[in-house]
């Protein structure tokens, strides 16, 4: 059902106001890595932009989903048996939240081991991406059980993360 009456318009907006805030932060730490000299680089900056890109992305998509798609279920739909283009909009922003999560790891696992040992993260989300691309092609309704998997997973890194900066 697309969001419609009275509210679209000020939480469209907010939405908007939000996704581009993100967007704009990644590209910050892009422009921050790009300007640093090559001997001070380090691949962190990469990381929190890919995290801020990331949801950017999957707050792009979803509004578009949210506001713009139709929920109709059609048969034939592109690849698969059925399917809706707010359900593809939506699959499109779990696939760059996954993206997003998994460059985040990675850069931060590159100079630190977190948990048990170097990459589980990284492991971990690489796997949720190559499964989440699997079932995209497969079903368009499956992928919603992905989110309750990755949130969980990434706020553990995000917390272990955390109490290490602050150390």
């Amino acid at each position: 059902m697309v969001i419609e009456g009275p509210l679209r318009l000020p939480l469209l907006t907010i939405e908007w106001f939000f996704a581009v805030i993100l967007l704009e932060l990644g590209l910050l730490f892009i422009l921050k890595f790009m300007r640093q000299e090559k001997q001070l680089r380090t691949s962190q900056e990469i990381g929190y932009s890919g995290l801020f890109f990331g949801f950017s992305l999957t707050w792009f998509f979803l509004i578009i989903g949210n506001y713009y798609m139709s929920e109709t279920v059609v048969s034939n739909f592109f690849l698969w048996d059925q399917g809706s283009m707010r359900a593809l909009f939506s699959n499109f922003s779990y696939l760059s939240l996954i993206t997003g999560s998994l460059i985040f790891a990675f850069s931060m696992e590159k100079h630190r081991i977190y948990l048990f040992k170097k990459y589980f993260f990284t492991i971990c989300f690489l796997s949720l991406t190559i499964t989440s691309l699997t079932v995209f092609f497969i079903n368009l309704e499956i992928i919603k059980i992905i989110p309750f998997i990755i949130w969980p997973l990434f706020l553990v890194f995000l917390t272990i993360y955390l109490v290490d900066f602050f150390k």
